[in-house]
C-alpha cells in the first residue's frame, strides 16, 4: 500500500489547529490552577506543541529515518511513547504522594481514591510504552468506562472539597477528560475505524477520507498530541494539589522524588531499548554472522529440547545495522525437519525486524536491537528426532532474501539459509531396557542398554535396539559404527549409521534424555552362515577416530569397541 505523504497546507492546518487548542487550555489553566502553575503550564503547552510541529515537519519530509520514526505519532517506543509513559508514569507517583498525604490527615476514603487512581495510572503508563491494550477484547470501550468512573468519583470529589481544591480538581477532570477522549475517539477517528463500545457501534465517529482538508490518518498526530495535553494538564494539576496539601518544606521533597523518580522510569525505558541489548548480546550465545549492511549478533533460547505439550520455542536475536540503512528489513524463523528425505517447516514466524515497531532504517548503527520471535509446538509433534532452527533474512518480499556473507554457522546452498542450532524432541515414554549396560563415552553420554535379535537370517531384514542416555548437552558430531564378525572365521561385515537415521543427530542431543534408538539392517547376501559377534560403538564425524568408551569399572573399554553378544545367522 502506498502511503501518501502530508502536504504543507496540512501541516499548517494542524499546526495552526493545535495552537489554537494550547491556547484554549493554557487559557483555562490560568482560571483553574494557582499563579506558581502557570508558568510550568505554559512550558508544557508548548513543549508538546513543539514536538507536534516537528513530527508533522518530519513526516512530511520523508525519509528522514531515526527522527522520521522518532516523531511518529502513531510509532511505539519512540519520542511521543516516552513523552506518554514520563507523564502517565508522574501522575501515578503524585498520587502515591496525595495517598500518604490524606492518610496522615486520616481521609481514608479519599487516600483509597488516589490510590486506585494512582494504580490505574501506572498501569496506563506501561500499557502506552509496551502496548498491553492490545490484548484487550473491546479496548476502547472498557477504557472509556473506566475514565467515566474515575471522572464521576472525581466530580463527587469536587463537590465535597474546599474552593481552591475544587479547581484544582476541575482542571485535573479537564485533564482527564481530555485524554480519555482522544485516546479512545480520536484513535478510532485517525484510524477510520468505528468506535465499538462492546455491542454498541458508534458509526457517526469515523473519518472517511479526509477532514477539514487533513487526511484522516494525519489526525494520529492530533491524538497524540491532545493526550499529551491532557496527561500534562494532570501532572500539574496534581503538583498543584500536593503544594495544598504538604506543607513546606515537605511539599518540595515530595515533588523533587516525584519528578526524579518519573524521569528515573524514561531513563530506564531508553537504556532497556537502546543499551542494553548491547550487553546482553556479550553474554548470549555468539552467532557473528555478516549480512552487508545487517550483523546477526547473538541470540537465546529459551530451551533447546521440545515436546508436544510445550506451547511455544522462544527467541530473542541481537542485530545491529553496521551503517545508516534507508530500508526496512524482516525475518522469518522456520523450525525445519532434517534434511532426510525431504526438508520441511513444521513452523513458522515472520517479522519486520525491530518487532515491527522499531524498523531497520530507524535503527542507530553498531547498537543493538532485540528481536523477540515465537513458534508454536505442534501437539503432533514427531518425537526422537530434531528440528533445524533456521533464519532467513528477506526485503520487501520472502523471496528477496538476503545472502549471508560471512557466518559461524551453517548455510544451506543457497547462501540465505542460516542453521542457527538444532532442537531436540526426545520421546518422553521410551520402553523398558531389554539388556541393562553402562559404557560411558567421552562427552557425557552412555549407551544404557540394548537389544539383540537372537538370530537372523542373510538377505532378510533384521531389528536392533540401542538405548541413549546424555547427561549434558552435547557438542559432538558422532556416527554409530556396528561390526558383524564371524566367531569362527575371518568373515565380518560393517554397518555405520548417524543414530536414528540421521534425524537425530548427536549434536542435538540434550542433558537429561533417554531415548531408544531401532535399527533395522539387512544381513548381507555375500557372507557365510554362523555365529557373529556384534561390536559397536561411536566415532567423530570429522576425523573418523573413534570416540573413548569405558565401561560400568571405568576400565577403557578395547579398541573403543564394545562386545554386545552374539547372532546367529542362517541362510
Amino acid at each position: 500500500m502506498t502511503v501518501i505523504p502530508i502536504e504543507l497546507n496540512q501541516v499548517l492546518t494542524l499546526s495552526i489547529l493545535h495552537f489554537a487548542i494550547g491556547i484554549i487550555l493554557l487559557g483555562v489553566g490560568w482560571l483553574l490552577l494557582p499563579k506558581q502553575s502557570r508558568v510550568p503550564l505554559t512550558g508544557i503547552l508548548t513543549v508538546v506543541w513543539l514536538w507536534s510541529v516537528t513530527a508533522l515537519w518530519t513526516f512530511y519530509q520523508q525519509n528522514m529515518r531515526f527522527l522520521g520514526w522518532f516523531f511518529d505519532p502513531s510509532g511505539e517506543k519512540n519520542s511521543s511513547a516516552l513523552l506518554s509513559t514520563l507523564f502517565l508514569m508522574l501522575i501515578a507517583l503524585a498520587c502515591l504522594s496525595l495517598l500518604w498525604a490524606r492518610l496522615r490527615d486520616k481521609r481514608y476514603w479519599r487516600a483509597l481514591y488516589w490510590l486506585l487512581v494512582g494504580i490505574l495510572f501506572a498501569f496506563l503508563s506501561l500499557d502506552e510504552y509496551f502496548s498491553i491494550h492490545e490484548s484487550i477484547v473491546y479496548w476502547r470501550g472498557g477504557y472509556l468506562i473506566l475514565g467515566g468512573t474515575v471522572g464521576l468519583i472525581t466530580l463527587f470529589m469536587i463537590s465535597q472539597s474546599k474552593p481552591d481544591i475544587r479547581k484544582i480538581l476541575l482542571m485535573f477532570l479537564i485533564g482527564l477528560g481530555i485524554m480519555g477522549v482522544s485516546g479512545v475517539v480520536l484513535d478510532a477517528f485517525s484510524a477510520q475505524n468505528l468506535l465499538d463500545i462492546g455491542p454498541l457501534k458508534l458509526e457517526f465517529i469515523r473519518c472517511n477520507g479526509e477532514f477539514l482538508g487533513v487526511y484522516c490518518r494525519d489526525y494520529s498526530n492530533t491524538e497524540e498530541l491532545m493526550e499529551l495535553f491532557g496527561s500534562g494538564i494532570m501532572v500539574l494539576s496534581l503538583m498543584a494539589l500536593m503544594r495544598e496539601y504538604w506543607s513546606n518544606p515537605q511539599q518540595t521533597t515530595q515533588r523533587r522524588w516525584v519528578m526524579l523518580a518519573g524521569f528515573a522510569w524514561v531513563l530506564s525505558l531508553i537504556g532497556w531499548m537502546w543499551f542494553v541489548p548491547s550487553i546482553q548480546a556479550r553474554i548470549s550465545t555468539p552467532a557473528n554472522t555478516n549480512y552487508g549492511e545487517l550483523s546477526l549478533l547473538a541470540y537465546d533460547l529459551n530451551t533447546h529440547s521440545i515436546s508436544a505439550g510445550d506451547t511455544t520455542l522462544n527467541l530473542t536475536l541481537y542485530m545491529e545495522a553496521n551503517r545508516n540503512l534507508s530500508e526496512d528489513y524482516s525475518m522469518s524463523v522456520h523450525l525445519y525437519t532434517q534434511a532426510l528425505p525431504d526438508i520441511a517447516s513444521i513452523e513458522q514466524d515472520d517479522m519486520t525486524l525491530g518487532n515491527f515497531t522499531y524498523p531497520t532504517r530507524a535503527w542507530i548503527p553498531n547498537l543493538a536491537v532485540r528481536n523477540h520471535f515465537q513458534l508454536s509446538i505442534p501437539d503432533d509433534l514427531a518425537t526422537n528426532q530434531s528440528y533445524q532452527l533456521i533464519a532467513i533474512v528477506w526485503q520487501d518480499d520472502t523471496t528477496n532474501r538476503i545472502p549471508i556473507q560471512e557466518t559461524i554457522f551453517p548455510i544451506f546452498e543457497d547462501g540465505t539459509t542460516l542453521v542457527l542450532d538444532g532442537i531436540a524432541a526426545p520421546a518422553t515414554d521410551t520402553p523398558a531396557i531389554t539388556t541393562s549396560t553402562s559404557y560411558d563415552f567421552s562427552g557425557d553420554f552412555s549407551l544404557a542398554g540394548y537389544d539383540l535379535p537372537a538370530s537372523a537370517t542373510i538377505g532378510v531384514e533384521t531389528t536392533l535396539d540401542f538405548w541413549w542416555q546424555a547427561d549434558s548437552d552435547l557438542d559432538v558430531t558422532a556416527t554409530q559404527f556396528l561390526h558383524w564378525f564371524n566367531t569362527e572365521t575371518e568373515d565380518f561385515f560393517i554397518f555405520d549409521q548417524v543414530p536414528f537415521a540421521g534425524y537425530f543427530p548427536t549434536q542435538d542431543w540434550v542433558a537429561g534424555m533417554f531415548v531408544q534408538d531401532s535399527w533395522t539392517v539387512t544381513i548381507p547376501d555375500d557372507i557365510p552362515a554362523g555365529t557373529y559377534r556384534i561390536q559397536t560403538g561411536m566415532f567423530e564425524l570429522a576425523t573418523a577416530e573413534r570416540i573413548p568408551v569405558t565401561d560400568s569399572s571405568g576400565t577403557p573399554v578395547t579398541d573403543n569397541s564394545i562386545v554386545l553378544g552374539e547372532v546367529v545367522i542362517a541362510e
